[in-house]
């Protein structure tokens, strides 16, 4: 019987990979860009530009995000199952441990960033 050996060097490249694919995914309808990845996580702040055409959904560290409404002034957005409204004129919401700002809200694209709450 054969049986394999994994090397430390081997185990660690296929738990990396594991995890490389958890930290931040978009869909077609949404990007989303994180400062940096450290361990396949996604650490730092991330700017998501969703499809303001539509409901948009990301996975933003960890939490999934859902775009519900847009106006000119502010979004509605999910946020880990909690229903939010953030408007351009605060400077950071709160829901889930994460930061929320809105960045920009335009005819076709609302640019949001995320960061963890420093605890």
């Amino acid at each position: 019987m054969i049986v394999p050996r994994w090397t430390p060097s081997t185990a660690l490249l296929l738990a990396l990979l594991a995890l490389g694919s958890v930290s931040a995914c978009g869909t077609q309808d949404t990007q989303v860009k994180c400062a940096r990845t450290i361990v396949g996580r996604a650490e730092g702040p991330c700017m998501v530009r969703f499809d303001g055409e539509g409901s948009s959904t990301a996975t933003v560290l960890g939490r999934d995000i859902k775009l519900l409404d847009t106006r000119p002034d502010r979004v509605t957005l999910s946020v880990a199952g909690a229903q939010i409204t953030v408007s351009t004129d605060e400077s950071e919401a709160q829901e889930a441990n994460l930061n929320i700002r809105v960045l920009s809200i335009g005819p076709k694209t609302v640019v949001v960033r995320f960061s963890e709450v420093d605890v």
